[in-house]
């Protein structure tokens, strides 16, 4: 378990622009503490999130000096303790499928093991859910207080996990009795969950959270999803991408765990246990409603009630026991690629190699060079994941439109001279007929940086 979560994480963990301003925020409420759970507004001024990753985060950022194989270890640590919550919560409701395998379905499980090896916001919902549903059958009505809380929390790290509280909110009312004072006990802890950003909103009107999602302001910028031909698309779309990412993007076992999950729907339609489906239908309905597009941790709210759904049945259907082996041999398919992914990506310590060599090149003089990633799969061309790593150094290069004048320049690619100087960007334009002053090859990477300096 351990080892399938924290091994090989300086290679392997997704380090882009996202993860390196977030370490930059880090950094920042480190150094200057106060207390909120309103983060940071989004650059497009559409949304605010939360600032809960940042506070179970920071403490392994901080131990590990602001490294960002920090913050990959605490989504790691994370991850682990999801799946402890939910060996607990399967133990408690006695379900009818040995331990055993449900541990190896949670250790192989690809959405479960990808969100635990990425430092991103979303990837902490699994633990918020885990820990709402082990408070949910174990302590009755504080229980289903802490539920509602912890639930709510998930929003903190994704607004769409909304749509999940809002099918577990049906589970919560599922029963007629005391139905009533548990929807009250679910929804006072689901308020105090999100209460900041109520007042965030009434604070700072029009708002940024609640009054920019109802009118669907944050969507305005992804080209209007809210038309009926999104929606049905989305529709249509949604179960298949839903059960390719169960598969670890197997196409051929996304199909076949589809058409196995409607099948088993279609089978157990009179039974308790498809009040859980109802989790993976809200997501589905809310995703459809909202979004221009389904990317795959929109989905990851979904992923623990489809196991609790097709683990619950597994005794009364044959097809939840095709399904449960399904999904551990997918997972088992998919883990070597990614635990051992070293792509354009990923590879922290590439890109901390890359930024050491512009520090030991600039020095103290570094407002007078200038970086760009040119010919390569990286579309951030203006280098966001190395200026941010060496602002956390307290290092500025030229601003990022000044190319001209400068003392020097690197430039990051996977291509070679000849190829890189015939680039069209203007970037390069004052260098592309000149020889580079020192070329070096970022070990146990495809990067190479270019570095230039005017005489």
């Amino acid at each position: 378990m351990i080892w399938s979560r924290f091994y090989n994480l300086k290679i392997s963990a997704r380090f882009l622009w996202d993860e390196s301003s977030d370490l930059v925020r880090m950094q920042e409420l480190y150094q200057n503490p106060r207390l909120t759970m309103i983060g940071p507004i989004s650059e497009d001024n559409v949304k605010v999130f939360g600032s809960l990753t940042y506070y179970l985060t920071l403490p392994f950022v901080a131990i590990f000096k602001f490294s960002p194989v920090g913050a990959a270890y605490a989504t790691a640590f994370f991850g682990v303790l999801t799946v402890i919550l939910l060996i607990l919560v399967f133990r408690k409701l006695k379900t009818p499928i040995p331990l055993a395998t449900i541990f190896v379905l949670l250790l192989t499980s690809y959405p479960l093991l990808q969100s635990a090896r990425w430092a991103w916001n979303p990837h902490f919902v699994p633990f918020w859910q885990a820990l709402g549903l082990l408070s949910f059958i174990s302590w009755g009505n504080v229980g289903i207080f802490l539920s509602g809380l912890f639930f709510g929390l998930t929003i903190h790290h994704h607004y769409y996990a909304l749509f999940a509280v809002i099918g577990f909110g049906l589970i919560v009312a599922w029963k007629k009795e005391l139905r009533l004072k548990k929807i009250f006990l679910y929804l006072l802890g689901l308020g105090m969950a999100i209460s900041p950003f109520v007042l965030f909103d009434l604070t700072h009107p029009p708002g940024l959270f609640f009054s920019r999602m109802l009118a669907f302001g944050h969507i305005s910028n992804q080209g209007g999803a809210f038309n009926a031909t999104t929606v049905w698309n989305n529709l249509i779309n949604t179960p298949l991408k839903f059960t390719n990412y169960l598969s670890g993007s197997n196409q051929i076992l996304g199909i076949i765990i589809l058409i196995l999950s409607i099948l088993n729907i279609l089978k157990l339609k009179k039974d308790e246990n498809q009040k859980l489906i109802l989790v993976v239908i809200s997501q589905f309905l809310g995703l459809a409603l909202i979004s221009g597009r389904v990317d795959d941790h929109y989905l990851l709210p979904a992923v623990i009630f489809y196991y609790l759904w097709i683990i619950g049945s597994y005794k009364k259907s044959v097809i939840s026991k095709i399904l449960v082996y399904i999904l551990i041999i997918s997972g088992i398919i998919a883990m070597p690629g990614l635990i051992n992914r070293n792509n354009w990506e990923t590879n922290i310590k590439a890109s901390e190699d890359i930024t050491n060599y512009v520090i030991s090149k600039c020095q103290t003089d570094c407002k007078k060079y200038n970086l760009a990633v040119l010919s390569s799969p990286d579309m951030n061309t203006k280098g966001r994941r190395y200026r941010d790593l060496l602002k956390l150094s307290n290092i500025e290069l030229a601003t990022i439109d000044d190319y001209s004048g400068l003392k020097g320049a690197f430039f990051v690619s996977y291509d070679d001279w000849e190829n890189l100087k015939k680039d069209p960007s203007y970037e390069i334009d004052n260098y592309r007929n000149l020889e580079p002053t020192e070329i070096k090859y970022i070990s146990n990477s495809k990067w190479i940086v270019y570095f230039f300096e005017q005489k």
